[in-house]
């Protein structure tokens, strides 16, 4: 096994939760980083925690309490600075809630830079923390694919879609604590609560919501029914959530018509622009397929302000009844839409920050650069057949650990959010962004580890 290296360079060490969410967007944030000079270390949450690989600036997901001790360990035992870019930042039910259940004051503190998807984040953080030299509204990679001269990023994966689909109508899933792929840590089900016992059971906040998130879920396997009997012409696409349990999808699926569809494959935005319409309740895609000027609508049977989040709602049309779904879907194939109306774009623009003339990653990279971060050479030892040897035998490890109780979360629910990555789907789309964006023809990518690839420019 031979060893490699790469010459001295500060370092970008980039952790990945859930492959089809962030994967698209953080290989062209590393490409970014290659091409400013940067050692792109990208793999796996927690991928650094041996302390082998070069100090330099940890970009993590969020800044919540519960990941106080992980944080700290990342500046304090490994030396790193500590970046933030909170992937579930955009959509919040209030600023209070925001506040208590993303951030700390012990983990602002840890950061050296907190990104933001726009202005409306921004104010939140810096209303509550006084830090304006340390939060920065840079927009999101991920919010910069939304927009149209991306869409031919997907181009291919759009055509397969089409091919194998035809006409469809999209529903993505936001329901995963009613039904979650991990019950033992997230089901109140398992739990013993229900609808008719939560007031003699004393809920808490969350437990109250989860309840709310399952009456609104059984409302949608009648919806998602409706559809289908109502337009046998079309396909209805059930996305289920990365944290959902695909066998409860599976049981609802047969006493639906035939034209259901349950596929949970790759990243939602080439669905997104496959379908013809999008229907949701409270989720990300709706904030999605409004910037991909896609019809969408947010199926409302019941509502209760304390749950109701800042913006996929209100950017959507709305109807609390099935028959009012219905005519919106009838009213958007026949072209009758409401539109991007002026108050919707507006709201749309002080959430999340885009600019044409410079994505979010080269934001990022600007205040990236201010850090002064030591510059390291990264000595590696080359991809091969004993190093696959020991990725076999840790997944078998983690597996027993399901039933030993070792880990916390179960191998289901780690797998489903991360199911792995290889070399070859990272070159594919290294690829595809040179060839789009005439951008990054120097930068090279490596397998350094099991799910653990670096970039760099020689």
């Amino acid at each position: 096994m031979g060893t490699k290296s790469i010459s001295r360079r500060p370092w970008l060490l980039l952790p990945i939760e859930v492959k089809n969410r962030e994967l698209d967007a953080k290989v062209m944030l590393s490409c970014i980083g290659a091409a400013r000079g940067f050692g792109v270390l990208f793999g796996r949450n927690g991928f650094n925690l041996n302390g082998k690989f070069p100090r330099g600036v940890y970009l993590d997901k969020c800044i919540s309490p519960y990941k106080l001790d992980v944080l700290t360990k990342q500046v304090k035992t490994l030396g790193n600075k500590l970046a933030i870019l909170d992937e579930e930042g955009l959509v919040y039910q209030s600023k209070k809630l925001y506040i208590a259940n993303r951030t700390s004051r012990a983990t602002v503190d840890l950061a050296s830079l907190i990104f933001t998807w726009g202005d409306a984040q921004l104010q939140v953080i810096d209303n509550e923390y006084g830090i304006p030299d340390k939060v920065i509204s840079t927009g999101s990679t991920r919010a910069d694919l939304w927009q149209k001269e991306w869409h031919q990023v997907y181009e291919k994966e759009v055509e397969s879609i089409t091919e194998q689909i035809g006409e469809f109508i999209l529903i993505p899933a936001n329901f995963s604590p009613a039904h979650h792929v991990d019950p033992i840590n997230f089901s109140l089900s398992k739990r013993g609560y229900t609808e008719q016992n939560k007031n003699s059971k004393k809920l808490t906040f969350k437990e109250d919501r989860y309840l709310f998130r399952e009456k609104i879920f059984n409302k949608f396997v009648e919806l998602i029914g409706a559809i289908a009997e109502a337009s046998p012409d079309l396909t209805v696409v059930l996305r289920p959530h990365p944290n959902d349990d695909l066998k409860v999808w599976a049981k609802f699926k047969k006493n639906w018509p035939e034209n259901v569809k349950i596929i949970y494959d790759g990243n939602v935005s080439p669905w997104i622009i496959a379908s013809k319409i999008l229907i949701h309740n409270s989720c990300t895609t709706g904030v999605e397929a409004f910037a991909m000027g896609k019809p969408t609508i947010a199926y409302m049977p019941y509502f209760d302000k304390r749950y109701e989040q800042n913006i996929p709602n209100p950017l959507s049309q709305k109807s609390s009844t099935v028959e009012g779904v219905l005519q919106l879907i009838q009213n958007n194939l026949e072209k009758k839409g409401l539109g991007k109306e002026n108050e919707k774009i507006e709201l749309y623009n002080y959430h999340i920050r885009n600019d044409k003339n410079i994505l979010a990653g080269d934001r990022m990279f600007d205040a990236l650069e201010k850090l002064n971060l030591p510059e390291s050479e990264f000595k590696y030892s080359s991809y091969g057949l004993t190093q696959k040897i020991c990725v076999v035998a840790r997944r078998v490890n983690r597996r027993i650990g399901d039933f030993t109780g070792k880990h916390e979360f179960s191998y289901a629910y780690r797998k489903q959010k991360n199911p792995g990555i290889s070399l070859e789907e990272i070159q594919s789309l290294v690829g595809r962004y040179k060839k789009i964006m005439n951008r990054w023809d120097n930068v090279l990518v490596e397998q350094v580890g099991e799910d653990l690839f670096c970039f760099y420019c020689p």
